[in-house]
């Protein structure tokens, strides 16, 4: 573990010491128990993060993931790098520094996450560098180039560079204990005009707010942030910063609030859906380690997922009050609620057991066993089955509702991460870990019709009802990925601020 200015470093690398310390499936990598690590409970999260970083050495290039010290007074600034729109060459430079510019002239230092650049490969924007800065106003970034090549009909040769740092021109203020983004686009015909020298000319721009009807909004309890995206353009407009350790997230947008579970101050903030300012809190019981959130029909009740205290809070969103609990099985983790706002079933993950909850009484009517480690639950289109996928089990299982009877069982192998449902064709969509990929089942078929290589984990699922398209977040990565679930082909991606658990748009179905 080291410590600078940007936060805590992970960097978990004996595989195998790792993978016999915590018993995991063949194929699991120390690069997931990085990710795991933030999922465990805070008392226990150091010590797991300890152990995992005094298993130093045995995968070079591993991405650390970091638990970040809170923002203080301090701001942060985001700088990401566009696609470039022009007909462009085959430039690639490298990457030595970069600095956001004060009006005063003098320089901050920011973290560089991609140092080589090729402009000709990228098709999505990318988080090119951030850091944490002093409040006040800026000029700009200072870009420091290594090396510029192009490549041409006689080879790629080497282009000249400036003698000096160039200052990339974007006014910008930073006010304490807040966040700037910016979007940067290299203008590749003014960069290379000699054609021997590479002079860097860009543009920036400070995005526009996403409309609350086109937002989405992803948790990162390692930063104490919410990233807002736009999910029409898979552009991230705007980075929130929250109490410790934000995790579940609901959208109220007839409200206009969307509602995030502090987990480890033991909070639910509600917070202005466009500028995120708070705009009232609901505190909990010290302990309760809220997880995830849920709102019933018509947003009349908020149901809070307690992990640390192994209880579900009912909450009315609008006085942001609690008006009543109740205790269900061991660390609950998740919550599922019906169409018609009368039931909810709770995921007790450590309890190995599901609770049903009936809403208009708020009270739990049946506990349902489970195979061990039940991760997540989804229900059908039609409301009669409900899927529960495991960590250690192998099986899906299948439950007849209402009377949540087991009606089949669905062998997808060990490793489960995520599951969802796509209402409009009823297929259901399981993550597994090692193989990175996405099993597809038709409805009432226990075999695999088909599925997708991820390309990395899947933490979450997010299916948005209105565009029918399935958001695949991915922790490790710091990307969530957008596919067309009517044209089966992947839409793009985008980066998040810092490693993403969960995503939620208006109208999806988690």
């Amino acid at each position: 573990m080291t410590d600078g200015p940007q936060g805590r470093a992970l960097r978990p690398t004996d595989c195998a010491a790792a993978a016999r310390i915590f018993r995991l499936p063949a194929g699991v990598q120390v690069r997931d128990l990085a990710v795991m690590s933030i999922l465990f409970a805070p008392e226990r999260r150091f010590a797991v993060s300890a152990v995992l970083c005094l298993l130093a050495g045995c995968m070079p290039g591993l991405t650390p993931i970091r638990v970040l010290p809170p923002l203080g007074d301090q701001g942060a600034v985001y700088f990401y790098l566009e696609p470039v729109s022009e007909s462009s060459t085959d430039l690639a430079f490298s990457v030595r520094g970069m600095a956001a510019e004060r009006d005063d002239g003098t320089r901050v230092p920011l973290e560089v996450l991609r140092k080589e650049i090729n402009e000709g490969s990228m098709t999505d924007p990318l988080l090119w560098a951030w850091g944490r800065v002093p409040p006040g106003g800026y000029v700009g970034v200072a870009l420091d180039v290594a090396r510029a090549t192009i490549a041409g009909d006689g080879g790629t040769g080497d282009l000249l560079l400036p003698e000096a740092p160039t200052t990339i021109e974007l006014p910008f203020q930073v006010a304490g204990g807040q966040m700037t983004l910016a979007y940067l686009e290299l203008k590749v015909a003014e960069s290379v005009a000699s054609g021997f020298s590479f002079a860097p000319r860009f543009t920036g721009r400070l995005p526009n707010p996403a409309l609350p009807a086109v937002a989405g909004f992803c948790s990162s309890p390692t930063s104490d942030t919410v990233t807002v995206f736009d999910k029409h353009t898979r552009r991230t407009v705007a980075v929130w910063p929250t109490g410790r350790e934000p995790w579940g997230l609901s959208v109220d947008a007839e409200a206009g609030r969307l509602y995030v579970a502090a987990s480890g101050a033991d909070v639910i903030e509600a917070r202005d859906l466009v500028s995120g300012a708070e705009v009232g809190r609901v505190p909990l019981r010290t302990g309760d380690e809220p997880r995830e959130l849920a709102l019933t029909h018509a947003g009349r009740l908020l149901l809070v997922v307690n992990r640390g205290s192994s209880s579900v809070a009912f909450v009315d969103p609008q006085a942001l009050v609690e008006v009543g609990r109740l205790q269900v099985g061991e660390r609950p983790s998740t919550i599922v609620v019906d169409k018609s706002g009368a039931r909810a079933y709770v995921v007790n993950t450590f309890g190995n057991s599901l609770s049903v909850i009936d809403l208009a009484n708020q009270a739990v009517v049946l506990t349902v066993p489970t195979d061990p480690r039940p991760i997540r639950a989804q229900l059908s289109r039609d409301g009669t089955r409900l899927y529960v996928a495991h960590q250690t089990s192998p099986n899906v299982l299948v439950l007849s509702v209402p009377g949540m009877g087991l009606s089949e069982s669905l062998y997808a192998g060990l490793g489960m991460s995520a599951i969802a449902v796509d209402r409009r064709a009823d297929r259901l969509y399981v993550a597994m870990d090692p193989e990175h990929r996405v099993a597809e089942y038709l409805p009432g078929s226990q075999l695999q019709s088909g599925g997708f290589d991820a390309g990395a984990s899947v933490a979450y699922f997010l299916v948005d009802d209105a565009e029918d398209n399935l958001f695949l977040v991915q922790t490790a990565l710091r990307t969530v990925r957008v596919l067309s679930l009517t044209s089966r082909r992947l839409l793009g991606r985008f980066e998040t601020a810092h490693e993403p658990v969960l995503c939620v748009v208006a109208g999806e179905r988690s």
